[in-house]
């Protein structure tokens, strides 16, 4: 955790994402980052979004391709903490109370197990 400003940032790592770019074994930085800013909003890249057409979270086996089994345990872990954006790099954002966050990664872990994101 780093603090600026009173506000505090959180750097928690996911499982990658490789591009067609570069191979991310090869230059030290496999994996994949999620930021959460001051308990509020959680800067998450390809990791999770907001489903506009199923109104809820989602995750894409298209956009993991390290290991889904390690994507499902990265969304466990992202429900202890509270939050109230999900702001994604790709797709769409969504403000919820922290309670329904919550709710709704508990709701996509369950979909994530039985292949249904």
């Amino acid at each position: 955790m780093a603090s600026a400003s009173g506000a505090v940032f959180f750097l928690a790592q996911t499982p990658s994402r490789r591009t067609g770019f570069r191979d991310a074994a090869k230059d030290g930085t496999e994996g994949h980052f999620v930021l959460l800013f001051g308990e509020r909003f959680l800067f998450t890249g390809d990791h999770l979004f907001w489903s506009r057409d199923r109104r809820r979270l989602g995750a894409s086996r298209d956009y993991c391709w390290d290991s889904w089994p390690k994507q499902i345990e990265s969304m466990q872990r992202l429900a202890g903490y509270r939050f109230e954006w999900v702001l994604p790099g790709h797709g769409q954002r969504v403000r919820l109370p922290a309670n329904e966050i919550q709710r709704e990664l508990a709701a996509l872990v369950g979909r994530m197990r039985n292949e249904n994101p």
